[in-house]
């Protein structure tokens, strides 16, 4: 894949690789108490690999001077179309210093400046280790899209989903809803028309397609919001409890098959890597619907299971590029 771990702890290493299966990097480094090489010497290795384009780094401390290394060689790297950093600093806190010191021993330093520098250069700095892991992982699948705005298209098959969505539309970095064409609303509302679900719904964004959508409305809907010139960017949310689509493994008592080339989830694994738009998946349900997201990841799309989480991943992710570009366009 392009990925490439750094981290000062193995043990951190590899059980981030365990928990992502789907993902071999190109390489996986423990660097320890840094003795010989530090984390800048590596990033300044890394900075012209044109196969690396995602970096997850952990970090406990900085040898002296090293922190700002870093961040110098991470300008490098952020500021080429495409890479992206994702570092998890540990040893915020007074006991978590006195634990760094005891297994690395390395400088913990102040967290606060720690983060506020690579902010400042374009590194995301993941506030949890369950964050680390989502944008590490989808990071890496969206590393070859094209980003071009922050003009965002929701769609769902659940009213509840709908709002949810647009609640977390705005924050640190904001999205803004993409007004769609006439010629997109024209198109939905004749794939809503094959089942009678214009009557209950009027075309807007966010899209409820209510529960009445089949695998081919509803991928129908998506493509049409996809192929708009003004929408930049999607998460789309099947809610697979609904009869009308085919989102469970075969089995003895339903006529699903979720492996079925016209099945949503096969659909939208065609749709994703047709499109250079960057989108994700949100499959808000139970165990018995795992197979949907190992199947989207297995295929390299990214996937969700709650909706608030997408679109808060997206949109850190769309904006930190933007920013970048504009930054060191100037």
């Amino acid at each position: 894949t392009n990925l490439v771990y750094l981290s000062q702890s193995g043990a951190f290493m590899i059980s981030r690789m365990s928990k992502l299966p789907n993902i071999e990097p190109l390489y996986a480094i423990s660097i320890g108490n840094q003795i010989d090489l530090t984390a800048s010497d590596y990033m300044n290795y890394f900075k012209d690999d044109d196969e690396a384009k995602v970096f997850g780094i952990y970090m406990e401390g900085f040898l002296p001077a090293d922190g700002l290394a870093l961040a110098e060689a991470a300008r490098e790297i952020v500021k080429q179309e495409g890479k992206m950093i994702v570092l998890y600093k540990a040893g915020r806190t007074p006991e978590g210093r006195a634990a760094t010191a005891s297994h690395t021993a390395s400088v913990a330093g102040d967290y606060i400046v720690a983060r506020s520098i690579l902010e400042e250069v374009g590194v995301i700095v993941a506030e949890t280790i369950f964050e680390f892991e989502n944008y590490v992982k989808n990071l890496s699948f969206l590393a070859h899209k094209v980003i071009r705005g922050n003009r965002i298209a929701l769609i769902s098959n659940a009213g509840f989903e709908c709002v949810t969505m647009a609640d977390n539309l705005k924050g640190d970095q904001e999205f803004v809803l993409a007004d769609l064409t006439p010629k997109t609303i024209k198109r939905i509302t004749n794939a809503l028309k094959s089942l009678g679900i214009h009557r209950l719904q009027d075309v807007n964004n966010p899209l409820d397609t209510t529960p009445v959508a089949d695998d081919a409305v509803f991928a129908e809907c998506v493509s049409a919001m996809l192929e708009d010139e003004k929408v930049d960017c999607a998460v789309i949310s099947p809610v697979p409890m609904s009869p009308a689509m085919q989102t469970l493994v075969p089995g003895r008592f339903h006529e699903e098959n979720l492996y079925n080339p016209q099945s949503i989830v096969m659909r939208l694994i065609d749709i994703f890597h047709k499109t250079e738009k960057p989108f994700v998946v949100n499959i808000d349900a139970g165990d018995i619907f795992n197979p949907i997201e190992e199947c989207l990841e297995r295929a390299g799309v990214p996937t969700f299971r709650r909706a608030d989480i997408a679109v808060q991943f997206l949109r850190k992710y769309i904006n930190n590029r933007l920013r970048i570009r504009q930054q060191y366009a100037e």
